[in-house]
């Protein structure tokens, strides 16, 4: 103790300060701050969630794009949001915004943010995991565009898109779609729709731009529909059984020919529009066969 008060009247008589240490799970890079909670994290301004590749051994292609996506984020006034990584198309992004006078924030996980963080960010939410990332991503997010990348980038961008199917947000989700890039995916994703594995609703809800002008224009011309995923409950699961006695095989039906195909349609299953168990379905089955195209099993 007698060796303590010592040092202590040496360090006031010199005047001597010690530094702020900070906590070694915040970001300390120059230029950036860290966010505790989602509610620091809040702003009014409109923001945009990129949603982007990390790696750096793609075509020179993308990594234009990207830098031209910020840039142009960064021109509407908008604050872009991303993965805050240093390399890949996210770092271009940051770069394309921050150098066009924008501000790009980032949500990043613990993992990353000591080997692979831009030192250009204004905030930086930093989270204990990957799954709590993609949730800052998406809960900071006005808007989202998905840059060309990999398995994280689907991953995130089908998770937005499955949650906006469930009405969980009505934010618009644009593929920038640079050098055909998605081209097979909005194959896939318009033929999930066509054959009902999607809600037909979802048509509204995004769209694939060839370059970053016009996602931007599509960003500023949305105006978000309602989605009624029942639709497909309705038709394809447990809420409407089909019972036919007469062939237990399964039930093919192409557009109009179900009122024909099934005979006896009865309700085994749940409340639904008025039709308790007992009722009769056929009716119902004849006019949803009258403008979809649907498969279904017999009891």
């Amino acid at each position: 103790f007698l060796l303590i008060g010592v040092l202590l009247r040496i360090v006031r008589a010199t005047g001597m300060t010690f530094p702020d240490f900070q906590d070694e799970k915040k970001p300390v890079e120059a230029g950036s701050t860290a966010e505790q909670t989602f509610a620091d994290f809040s702003d009014d301004t409109y923001t945009v969630t990129i949603y982007a590749s990390s790696s750096s051994h793609i075509d020179d292609v993308y990594f234009a794009a990207a830098r031209e996506t910020g840039k142009l984020i960064a021109e509407q006034g908008w604050i872009q949001v991303n993965g805050g990584g240093l390399t890949g198309l996210m770092g271009a992004a940051t770069d394309g915004g921050v150098e066009s006078g924008g501000i790009v924030d980032a949500v990043i996980p613990e993992m990353f943010f000591k080997t692979n963080m831009s030192s250009r960010l204004r905030k930086v939410l930093v989270t204990p995991n990957m799954t709590e990332r993609k949730n800052g991503l998406l809960q900071r997010a006005d808007a989202i565009i998905c840059l060309p990348g990999g398995l994280g980038t689907l991953e995130e961008v089908f998770e937005a898109l499955s949650w906006r199917q469930l009405g969980l947000h009505s934010k618009p989700i644009v593929f920038l779609n640079v050098n055909n890039f998605y081209a097979l995916l909005e194959q896939f994703l318009r033929g999930c729709i066509n054959t009902g594995f999607v809600s037909a609703g979802m048509r509204e809800t995004f769209a694939f731009c060839s370059t970053p002008c016009e996602a931007i224009t599509y960003l500023k011309n949305f105006s978000p529909k309602p989605i009624d995923k029942t639709e497909l409950h309705l038709i394809f699961s447990g809420r409407m059984v089909i019972y036919a006695p007469d062939n237990k095989s399964e039930l093919t039906a192409d557009d109009k020919s179900l009122g024909t195909a099934v005979t006896s349609v009865t309700c085994v299953g749940w409340d639904v529009g008025g039709l308790t168990i007992g009722d009769d379905w056929s009716a119902a089955a004849a006019a949803a066969a009258a403008t979809s195209s649907v498969k279904m099993m017999p009891n």
